[in-house]
Formats: C-alpha cells, sequence, structure tokens
C-alpha cells in the first residue's frame, strides 16, 4: 500500500494522498463508480466533455483534486483533507466487511458452499429434498466434525444428544 501510494503520488504530482486497501473477501460496491473514477491506464488519451482532450495522467489529478477517490489495484485513494466521496466509499466498505464477517450459519468446509446448503436445507424443509440427499449434502459441504451435529440438527430440529436416532 505505501508503495503504491508514493507511486501515485510520483506519477501524479500529489503530495498528499491516503487510502485503504479493499479486502479480496468483501464485494466491490456497485455504486463505487459514482465516488470513485476506476484506474484505466497511465499512458493516452480520454474525452472529458467539459475539457476536451486530455491524457490520463492529468485526468486523475483533477478528478482527485476535486473531491473523487482513484480506485487503483484494489485500493481507494484520496487526497489527504478526505473528501465526501472518500467518506461514503470508506463507510460503506466498513458496512460491507461488517455483514460479510458474521459467522456462518453452518460449519461450512468452504465459505462459498454456505448459499448452496442453506438451500438445500430449505428444500429439505418444504419436502422437496429427501433425507437421503439431504446427508449427501451435509457430508460433502459440512466439516468433518460437524456433520452428524448439523444432520440432527436440520431433520429432528434437536443438537445431537437429544435426537431420535
Amino acid at each position: 500500500m505505501i508503495e503504491l501510494l508514493q507511486r501515485i503520488k510520483k506519477e501524479l504530482g500529489i503530495t498528499e494522498l491516503d487510502g485503504f486497501k479493499w479486502s479480496t473477501d468483501v464485494p466491490i460496491w456497485s455504486k463505487i463508480d459514482r465516488h470513485a473514477v476506476i484506474f484505466s491506464k497511465w499512458d493516452g488519451y480520454i474525452y472529458v466533455p467539459s475539457k476536451g482532450l486530455m491524457n490520463y495522467k492529468d485526468y486523475y489529478k483533477g478528478r482527485l483534486e476535486s473531491g473523487y477517490c482513484l480506485f487503483i489495484e484494489g485500493c481507494v485513494l484520496s487526497v489527504t483533507k478526505k473528501s465526501d466521496h472518500y467518506r461514503k466509499i470508506q463507510r460503506q466498505y466498513l458496512k460491507t466487511k461488517k455483514q460479510h464477517s458474521k459467522a456462518p450459519l453452518y460449519p461450512v468446509k468452504d465459505r462459498t458452499f454456505e448459499a448452496v446448503f442453506v438451500a438445500a436445507v430449505e428444500l429439505f424443509k418444504k419436502g422437496i429434498l429427501s433425507e437421503e440427499k439431504l446427508k449427501e449434502r451435509v457430508l460433502n459441504y459440512i466439516k468433518e466434525g460437524e456433520q452428524e451435529r448439523v444432520f440432527n440438527e436440520v431433520v429432528y430440529h434437536t443438537p445431537l444428544k437429544e435426537a431420535i436416532s
């Protein structure tokens, strides 16, 4: 992050630059383009209706100085005098990170399996998925030591010790 800040400061000639790294486990906010310029490239030109043809370096520098952020290499950068755009992006990032950091409903082997397993449980509760198929899903998606407990909780609505075999 520090190397990136130094490189951007050098490229754009901005001395006061700050930012944060957008964690890869947090999805990118869909409205980030309202508050930040997504980095494209250093070389070349871009047409800006109010200013005409500009090179990318001048474009990025102008947007940063006007309060927008620059989203580059997974980082959100802004001029140190924290703009409203920067605060909105950071607030949304922290909110999204908090939502995604919650513990999963079931002790799944991989976080990506959670939605699939939850869907299987819902199908079982509706009577669409049989007990055998649910057991198959439990073996595929739930961690080794937790499989029997999770299966019993879903099928019998009770923890393992109280389950009727």
